[in-house]
């Protein structure tokens, strides 16, 4: 489908690919993909630089087709897994992906033998398209096939909205070979819509549980809360986390988990703050760097390898370092208003429920919080 009038090619991009055996180091591995059919039975697959299947596909099976299913359509957990932009410390190459999706649905994923590839599909998709990655590398678009090479990335056409709120350019990727497609009667056709809300959400889960199990790999306790916030590039530049200090040593632990959370590639802002701060309302967000951000404190990332180039503007991240030191908690202590006051004692409860409607989001964070 076009998302935008200026897409370059009708993108398919809610297919999930399913790849097992030793390609996936004998574990599952699940990831949505960027394609476009340019031929009845072949299509261009964008397969990014920093995942499982990419790697190995460049190294140890270089050269080689490798069969896989593409799965549109298949149950709720899949989508979350596949969407998850993995920290790979905490998920490494073998993991089973299919297996996380299992625990999240509460039962193992149906899975089926592949008629035509030695590969395996989720039996409760609404239908599969076999075949093989090849190792050919063809252009996402005949526009840009006939205008390419270019000098820069940038100078390629626009391809479709990516999940980093840029238009994706169009690229030179790796070819997908249709063998076969499966359906069920009359199956339903889902993808989810590029840089969207609902991307968003799909992504966050698993995401955030990747770096809460980092962080408390790293400093057990520490960490109260993380939060992946819709709208922020979700997928892969942006988190924050909330940290509780207990004792003195603690202090600057909050560094070492910033700095760790770089070892995800394309992590553009990572920010810390203290459990008194809201992690899920920007405006306190904010009001934490106005008050808290010390600019020695900042935690630059290294630059970025040069495959990575073209996600942003910006060649590496940054960590914000937004908390208060401990032995200064009780000098900068938060006011807290009252809000546990019954209001419907003197206020009649229409009014009062027409009154909340009106507030705006920063107003219900200052009655629930009460600072």
């Amino acid at each position: 489908m076009r998302h935008t009038p200026d897409d370059s090619a009708r993108v398919f991009g809610g297919g999930i690919m399913l790849v097992t055996g030793p390609v996936a180091r004998n574990g599952s591995d699940l990831s949505f993909k960027r394609m476009h059919f340019r031929g009845k039975d072949w299509a261009t697959i964008w397969m990014g630089p920093h995942e499982h299947v990419t790697d190995l596909f460049l190294s140890e099976f270089r050269g080689e087709k490798v069969p896989v299913t593409i799965n549109i359509a298949p149950p709720p957990s899949t989508l979350l897994v596949a969407a998850a932009s993995f920290v790979h410390t905490i998920v490494p190459y073998g993991s089973d992906e299919l297996g996380f999706a299992g625990a999240l649905q509460g039962a193992p994923v149906e899975i089926v033998k592949a008629k035509t590839v030695d590969a395996y599909a989720i039996a409760n998709a609404e239908v599969v398209i076999e075949g093989y990655l090849t190792p050919e590398r063809v252009w996402e678009t005949s526009e840009a096939e006939e205008k390419g090479p270019f000098a820069d990335r940038e100078e390629a056409p626009d391809f479709f909205p990516e999940w980093h709120g840029y238009m994706g350019k169009t690229l030179r990727v790796f070819k997908f070979q249709a063998t076969a497609m499966t359906h069920r009667e009359d199956p339903i056709f889902f993808t989810p819509h590029a840089r969207s809300l609902e991307a968003d959400i799909l992504t966050a889960p698993f995401r955030e549980a990747c770096f809460l199990e980092l962080f408390d790999r790293l400093a057990p306790g520490l960490v109260t809360d993380v939060n992946v916030m819709p709208g922020v590039a979700s997928w892969a530049a942006f988190v924050i986390f909330q940290i509780k200090k207990r004792w003195p040593r603690e202090e600057g632990l909050q560094k070492l988990l910033l700095s760790a959370c770089f070892q995800h590639p394309i992590l553009q802002l990572a920010i810390v703050v203290d459990d008194d701060v809201d992690i899920y309302e920007p405006r306190d967000i904010l009001w934490a760097l106005a008050t808290r951000l010390d600019p020695d404190s900042i935690v630059l990332a290294p630059p970025r390898p040069d495959v990575f180039h073209g996600a942003y503007p910006a060649k590496r991240g940054i960590g914000i370092d937004a908390t208060i030191p401990l032995s200064k908690k009780e000098a900068y202590k938060r006011p807290r208003f009252p809000t546990w006051i019954d209001l419907e004692k003197w206020i009649p409860s229409d009014v009062l429920e027409q009154a909340k409607s009106l507030q705006s989001d920063y107003a219900k964070m200052l009655a629930r919080t009460g600072h």
